[in-house]
């Protein structure tokens, strides 16, 4: 049994507070005949005094009382220091709670040793003995109920004990004796334990057991506790379930998972002081998803004989017992699943109080088990900024997290946190909150990465087939790396593909959040639309809809259809909706402030001039569109172009043909419509969003960092990156947004153009190519993919044009019949074919093909002096030279 004094006091009033805490003390000073010499230092909770003995007035005694929930080591050796340096001949140490862990070590260190046997340590069950013995309290009286704990309540309105019983079989207490402790009688005086539950959390939820004298026609004093059942994190059992990724189906998240086990590794080796930790994390972001899989991993062949995890839904609290029960329950499952072992001398698992879970003597068993056999428990509250929403169900964790914390034992807490939630300072919890966070190590889940990203659509293929990769870069941008609405997405296609849509026709898909959500409230009937939002306001207002209400409210038809359909899912005795993101969607009726997030990969002047083409036809092929043109551009280029279209929402395909058609009936074909189109789209576009809170002048390289930061799903090179930022800034250009007055076109050349070109027609035999074959062959082997030339770098326009590959046409580059041959199979021979027609390359050739082993830059300079230009100064000579024999070299390659 645990004993422990707690002090009452009223509010607001300080000589009551002083003087209740002083009087127990005194009580039990006059027990052993002495008397106070100085007056009383008294502070918050602690009295430091100096005595007198009556009858030996050379004996003196020092006292110090701690009436607070944690006494520390270094009180006690102060505590002790204070004897030596004030000389006097014994001392006191008088607490109201049992010492814990360490403390308790150091104290029997002290009273084992000769030097203190001058030192007195009180327990809280020898200073209710002493107050018997002296008549200033009476016995408890006896009951034939297991007694867990006793609290002797010493108040400003009278003395009473308070008898926490357990009465059932599980480990939890669920009723409590209230006895006066001026007459040892039970009471059950209903002002009475108003006000002992005001300040014992421990009687929150427990049932004052009565006299069995008291007339049955008294009410009875306090309801029974609320059934309660405590659920554990729910896991996917497929991919595309909205519930938490089992550790089967989650991805990534690599780095994470093993800072988090390393940190499980430091306490089982007690290399850290720490035993709390949480998970941080906007909403959506695969906090219950990593949460589950740690339950998960802990269960491995690995970690299985070390540690054993649950993952519990903080959504199923319904009051201060909620605790207990989930230390109860990982406790039970770790003996039912073999973690623990049974043996002779445990006994069965059973705390004091609902309060004060560590204290028992079957846990401080436990403990020392865990210890001796190095295995770890690991509690986890999944959800856990939910317990806000409940009065004074914080005080209970608090409670529980800072004991956990303070007994340095092999029990790891820890908790998921959604960054949005923020306490106000005036909740009664909120410094609680920040005590509790300052104990515990964090870790910050982040958005996905390319890995997650990928390995969602992997899952989503498996389950499909092959993905096209247009349709995996749809998913990889709308996604804009938040790891619900990829999930979202790989989910509404799965859907879409078993209701017996063609995959080639995903692509003209709203992928837009509303229209996701929408596309789920489509499916049901308005009955089952009114009860899911009616569970939704519920959880939204912390007041859940609980199994009892079906058929009263929501029919159980309705519940059965909207939990086959994964929109609901039942935590314990409540229903919420499967994501909060869509809770609080049906709630508000508004979506997160997301924009749109694509790549345009085509030159607006293309999409334009195809766009045009539906004005002479409705419905056209991509052939027929390249007819209309009538210039030379690719088919290639053509349906890369009407990809940007479908993404933007101007074209789509026509259901079971190749043929493309506009996107809608409100949509007219014109430059004017096109121009104001864009604009508006635009708008809601990301990365535009984004770049109107820079400086000006917007530069693509601006735009390039943006790209990088929003499509972490991609790892193309900086030139490939280069391009489409440049076609970015010409769509923005040719638009009306009020952003355009901000960017910088990228150079053209303007009046060089001419002059290069002329240069290069007439005298191409003075020429050396200016780019490397790594920057420009990977350029080449695009243009069968179609390239927007003008948004090229100047450098490498010049040389696809020495190369005879495009040529200059209206002030614009275009590619030549050579160019227009280019396609996958034969880029590279016919790339060789056309630098061995530059004759500085060929003098670089045949210079190679003599000298094999010693060819450097320098030496192709000495021997051949007039391959530069002589007014080139020395170091731009290496560079060039060394690209001439990077072609060279490229030409004989194999």
């Amino acid at each position: 049994m645990n004993y422990e004094i707690q002090i009452v006091l009223e509010k607001q009033n300080s000589f009551k507070q002083g003087n209740c805490f002083e009087r127990i003390v005194r009580d039990i000073i006059e027990s052993h005949r002495y008397e106070v010499s100085s007056n009383v230092n008294y502070t918050g909770m602690e009295l430091d005094l100096t005595c007198k003995h009556k009858d030996r007035p050379n004996e003196t005694l020092y006292v110090e009382c701690k009436a607070k929930d944690k006494v520390s080591s270094s009180e006690i050796l102060t505590f002790e220091s204070k004897v030596r340096l004030k000389k006097v001949d014994f001392g006191y140490f008088i607490r109201t709670k049992e010492l814990e862990h360490q403390a308790k070590g150091l104290v029997d260190e002290l009273q084992a040793d000769e030097r203190y046997k001058n030192l007195t340590f009180f327990e809280p069950e020898k200073v209710i003995s002493l107050l018997q013995e002296a008549d200033k309290i009476k016995p408890v009286p006896e009951v034939d109920k297991d007694i867990t704990k006793e609290i002797l309540a010493v108040t400003y309105f009278g003395d009473y004990y308070v008898l926490i019983i357990k009465e059932t079989l599980g480990a939890v207490p669920s009723s409590y004796y209230l006895v006066d402790a001026s007459t040892g009688q039970l009471s059950d005086g209903i002002d009475i334990q108003n006000k002992l539950a005001e300040k014992l959390p421990e009687l929150n939820e427990l049932t004052l057991v009565a006299p069995v004298s008291n007339q049955p026609s008294i009410e009875p004093s306090k309801k029974q506790p609320e059934i309660q059942t405590v659920s554990e994190v729910q896991e996917s059992e497929n991919w595309f379930d909205y519930l938490p990724a089992s550790t089967k189906h989650i991805v990534g998240r690599d780095q994470i998972r093993s800072d988090i086990f390393n940190f499980f590794n430091k306490v089982l080796k007690n290399e850290t002081q720490r035993r709390l930790f949480y998970l941080t994390g906007k909403s959506g972001w695969g906090k219950s998803s990593l949460v589950a899989d740690i339950k998960g991993r802990s269960r491995n062949k690995y970690y299985k004989n070390r540690f054993y995890a649950l993952a519990i839904d903080s959504r199923s609290a319904l009051s201060s017992n909620f605790v207990a029960l989930s230390f109860e329950k990982i406790l039970k499952k770790a003996f039912e699943d073999g973690f623990i072992k049974q043996d002779l001398f445990q006994k069965e698992i059973s705390f004091t109080s609902t309060y004060d879970l560590l204290s028992s003597e079957s846990v401080k068993s436990l403990l020392r088990y865990l210890k001796e056999n190095e295995k770890i428990l690991i509690l986890i509250f999944d959800q856990f900024e939910d317990i806000f929403r409940k009065d004074d169900l914080f005080e209970t964790f608090y409670k529980f997290l800072v004991d956990i914390s303070d007994s340095k034992e092999n029990i790891i807490v820890g908790f998921s946190w959604k960054t949005e939630i923020l306490i106000p300072s005036e909740n009664k919890a909120y410094h609680l909150w920040q005590q509790a966070k300052e104990q515990a190590l964090e870790f910050a889940i982040t958005e996905f990465g390319s890995k997650e990203t990928n390995g969602i659509i992997s899952q989503l293929e498996k389950s499909i087939g092959k993905l096209s990769n247009d349709i995996k870069r749809r998913i990889v941008e709308s996604s804009q790396n938040y790891p619900w609405l990829t999930k979202k997405l790989c989910i509404h296609i799965y859907d879409q593909i078993n209701a017996g849509k063609e995959k080639s026709d995903l692509i003209d898909e709203n992928l837009n959040i509303e229209e996701l959500f929408n596309a789920d409230l489509e499916q049901l009937t308005a009955s089952e639309i009114q009860g899911l939002k009616h569970i939704a306001q519920c959880a939204s207002d912390g007041i859940f809809f609980e199994a009892s209400d079906v058929n009263e409210i929501i029919s159980e038809k309705v519940i059965n259809s909207l939990r086959d359909k994964r929109l609901i899912i039942r935590s314990g005795l409540n229903y919420n909706i499967y994501w909060d993101i869509f809770r609080d969607y049906l709630v508000t009726g508004r979506v997160p402030i997301i924009g749109e997030s694509y790549i345009i990969r085509s030159s607006v002047n293309t999409c334009l001039e195809i766009f045009k083409t539906f004005n002479k036809k409705s419905i056209l092929s991509t052939g027929q569109i390249q007819t209309e043109l009538g210039k030379s551009i690719t088919n290639q280029a053509i349906e890369n172009s009407l990809i940007d279209l479908r993404n933007l929402g101007l074209i789509r395909k026509v259901e079971s043909q190749e043929n493309f058609t506009v996107g809608n009936e409100k949509i007219i074909v014109s430059e004017i419509f096109f121009k104001n189109f864009i604009t508006e789209k635009f708008k809601n576009y990301t990365i535009i969003n984004q770049l109107s809170n820079l400086k000006p002048p917007i530069t693509s390289d601006d735009i390039v960092e943006l790209f990088k930061t929003n499509f972490k799903g991609y790892s193309f090179k900086d030139q490939t990156w280069k391009i489409y930022a440049n076609y970015l800034l010409n769509w923005i250009y040719f638009s009306d947004l009020r952003i355009k007055t901000k960017v910088e076109l990228p150079k053209k050349g303007g009046g060089k153009k001419t002059s290069l070109h002329e240069k290069i027609k007439n005298n191409p035999a003075s020429l050396s190519p200016r780019t490397s074959t790594k920057q420009l062959v990977p350029i080449i082997k695009k243009i069968p993919y179609g390239l927007d030339l003008d948004s090229l770098d100047s450098n490498i326009v010049r040389d696809l044009a020495l190369f005879g590959i495009v040529s200059l046409n209206n002030g614009h580059f275009e590619l030549t019949e050579v160019g227009k041959k280019l396609n996958n199979q034969n880029s590279e021979g016919l790339i060789k074919e056309q630098a061995t027609s530059v004759a500085k390359i060929r003098e670089a050739l045949q210079f190679l093909n003599n000298n094999p082993s010693r060819v450097t830059a320098k030496s192709l300079i000495k021997d051949n002096p007039n391959i530069l230009d002589s007014n080139l100064s020395d170091g731009s000579k290496i560079i060039y030279a060394g690209y001439i024999l990077q072609w060279a070299r490229f030409i004989n390659s194999k």
